[in-house]
């Protein structure tokens, strides 16, 4: 009698061996993040509207907890009125949970901000080794489904339909391709851009629940019927509501999730009925996202009376063309250093396009020939990922043309296609090259077993047979030999192979060079830096001004926006912060405060060195009360150009003022109690 015991005792093993490697290929990658992005971690409060964000999604009863989950956002402020109407109460309910755990301590916000990426970039490599790893479940079907005779030759003999576990000896192909796709995903230095502004997380949430979405669609379509597969399903609508929630971008999903769907089905159907079979299960999937996207429409219109988007003088529909916002998001992927040095030559134009338009052909040719024909591609797990990440990278530029505009931080969720896509060029092509190689050094053996060896040799045997399935050597002589047309064959796969390798080497060692993780983009740490002594000088001016008073601001810093890729590698969308900052921090310091601010006058250029910051506060009967900033360079400390804090307190004992600025610091620090809300007399 079988013992069952014994046989789950046995499968267990097995199965942790299994689990550990995921595991260990998430840990590692969120390590990257977390070594990549740790710095955030010392900053200050980033991005002129991350203080207004926290003000209006903090929850301190049950109407700001209504307001939270309902209101436009950022609503109470000009936002609304002068840039334009967003509904994101998943994003909104993030900075309500973290005000509620850390009251205002940057360090909070910015660990949930490195969590969020880290685990953005942990999933990044769980889809990808989750999908290459059930390749052996849902690969490639001979027989019926498979075709016959020609077909099935080319089906069998492409390189693309092979388990990616086992190409170049080694099982652990996949999680190495899912490792490099979720590393470059970490350290791209786009999220430079991101991950140091507690603004900007939108992004970050809305592509860890897209991911999440996939992940759980993947999983589903495996799963068996009705049961697993339907808490599968269920799970990717809930997170696809939720990354709705978190930012307007997620809209892309659907058209993700139908790709993914009609490709895993279609690749596991057998059979004359397997395209009716893909048809079917497609459009039910479709039918569940677009279920939940109208839910989502029709909620938004009745709280925002509209569609919403971007309004206003300062939110309208810009006027950048197509062409040149789609140039301004393929260079901020692919080329956000100038590390050949064009200079001029190299700016947002139209050309961008056509070259990378070009690439993209030319490696999607080379994959259908290298598999043998479509077919055999969309059946293969890593010709199915290559066509959703390809889809991926172009589902978002409709979006970008319809505003008019492209912000860096917009491209954060476009790093998945380009990471995912980067490690698959690489480990395929490697994988490729090896089997052609492989496979023509192993028929120069046969070809000389022929003459010296007899015919029971195991290797001379297999291959024997194996022509007589295939039904016969068109290429080979009439003793097994490889002819020339074998050869160039194997020839031009190497060539091929190699060429592609060497591509996808030189972009994705050029994206980890300049990557957070070599240089250290410490455009945000001066941005931290200013803003925190501006802040603070404003707060202490505005303590004996009447709750009710309104500032006039004057001297803001200026925005940095840089166009074309820089010689060096910097923050391009660097912030400081503006007048919606200084009323949001008095109010969130003084809860009495009902300060109200405008701007007034031109932007003041601050620079990238240390920089000492002076703000002033005049009263004016029967007017606003004007404040001022002023900013002078002062000698740095060490050598970066960067003023450290240990710097800043040191120099701060040079003048009366600066020692009014540390002391407001520190009693900005002794007001934080133990449980990280501001402590009041």
């Amino acid at each position: 009698m079988d013992d069952p015991m014994g046989e789950l005792s046995t499968d267990r093993p097995a199965r942790w061996r299994r689990s550990a490697i995921p595991i260990a290929l998430c840990g590692a990658v969120v390590a990257l993040a977390f070594a990549t992005h740790y710095e955030v971690l010392t900053y200050w409060f980033t991005g002129p509207d991350t203080l207004t964000l926290i003000e209006t999604s903090r929850i301190t009863d049950m109407k700001t907890a209504i307001d939270t989950l309902t209101a436009p956002l950022m609503h109470g402020t000009n936002f609304v009125a002068l840039t334009g109407e967003f509904y994101r109460p998943v994003s909104s309910l993030s900075y309500a949970i973290d005000y509620w755990v850390w009251g205002l301590d940057p360090f909070g916000y910015h660990l949930t901000d490195l969590l969020a990426h880290a685990t953005a970039a942990a999933l990044v490599g769980w889809f990808t080794y989750d999908v290459l790893d059930g390749s052996t479940e849902t690969g490639v079907k001979t027989g019926t489904g498979a075709g016959t005779g020609a077909e099935a030759e080319r089906e069998r003999r492409s390189v693309w339909s092979r388990s990616p576990r086992t190409i170049g000896g080694t099982r652990l192909t996949g999680a190495l391709t899912g490792a490099l796709a979720g590393g470059l995903f970490a350290l791209h230095p786009l999220t430079a851009e991101v991950v140091p502004v507690p603004a900007r997380r939108h992004d970050v949430l809305a592509t860890v629940f897209v991911l999440a979405s996939l992940v759980a669609l993947a999983r589903g379509l495996r799963a068996s019927w009705p049961e697993p597969r339907l808490r599968y399903l269920g799970l990717s609508l809930v997170a696809y509501a939720l990354a709705l929630g978190a930012k307007e971008i997620s809209v892309v999903l659907p058209a993700l999730a139908v790709t993914w769907t009609a490709l895993d089905v279609y690749s596991r159907s057998e059979g004359g009925g397997g395209l009716w079979r893909t048809i079917r299960t497609t459009f039910v999937v479709g039918l569940g996202y677009a279920v939940v996207s109208l839910s989502y429409l029709g909620l938004r219109v009745s709280l925002l009376g509209g569609i919403g988007g971007y309004v206003g003088p300062f939110g309208g529909v810009k006027n950048a063309t197509a062409a040149l916002v789609t140039s301004q998001y393929f260079l901020s992927l692919f080329y956000p250093v100038d590390l050949l040095e064009f200079g001029g030559a190299v700016a947002y134009v139209p050309a961008t396009v056509y070259v990378v338009a070009a690439v993209w052909t030319t490696l999607a040719v080379l994959a259908i020939v290298g598999a043998g024909g479509l077919g055999p591609l969309v059946r293969s797990a890593a010709g199915r990922l290559a066509v959703l990440f390809s889809v991926w990278l172009l589902a978002p530029i409709p979006l970008l043309v319809r505003v008019g505009e492209y912000s860096p931080w917009t491209g954060y969720i476009a790093l998945v296609p380009v990471a995912g896509l980067s490690a698959l060029l690489v480990t395929s092509a490697a994988g490729s090259a090896y089997q052609w190689t492989s496979r023509l050094v192993g028929d120069a053996g046969v070809a000389g077993s022929d003459g010296h060896a007899s015919g029971d040799s195991p290797v001379r045997s297999d291959r024997t047979n194996e022509r007589i399935e295939d039904g016969g050597s068109r290429d080979r002589g009439a003793n097994g030999r490889p002819n020339g047309i074998e050869m160039l064959r194997a020839g031009v796969g190497i060539g091929g192979s190699v060429v592609v390798l060497a591509s996808a080497a030189v972009l994705v060692l050029s994206l980890v060079w300049v990557s957070p993780l070599a240089y250290a983009y410490d455009g945000w740490d001066h941005a931290s830096s200013v803003t925190e002594d501006a802040l603070t000088d404003a707060e202490r001016e505005a303590n004996g001004l009447p709750p009710e008073a309104v500032l006039k601001v004057e001297g803001l810093p200026n925005v940095v926006t840089l166009g074309p890729p820089t010689a060096e590698p910097r923050v391009k969308s660097l912030r400081y912060f503006w007048a919606h900052s200084v009323r949001s921090w008095v109010r969130l310091r003084e809860p009495n405060s009902r300060l109200s601010t405008f701007t007034h006058g031109i932007t003041t250029p601050v620079g990238n060195g240390p920089t000492e910051v002076r703000v002033e506060a005049e009263p004016r009967p029967n007017a606003p009360t004007v404040m001022r900033f002023r900013y002078e360079s002062r000698p740095s400390s060490r050598q970066s150009g960067t003023v450290g804090r240990a710097a800043a307190n040191a120099s701060s004992a040079a003048s009366p003022g600066d020692r009014d600025r540390a002391e407001a610091r520190v009693r900005i620090r002794t007001e934080i109690g133990d449980d990280g809300q501001p402590k009041r007399a």
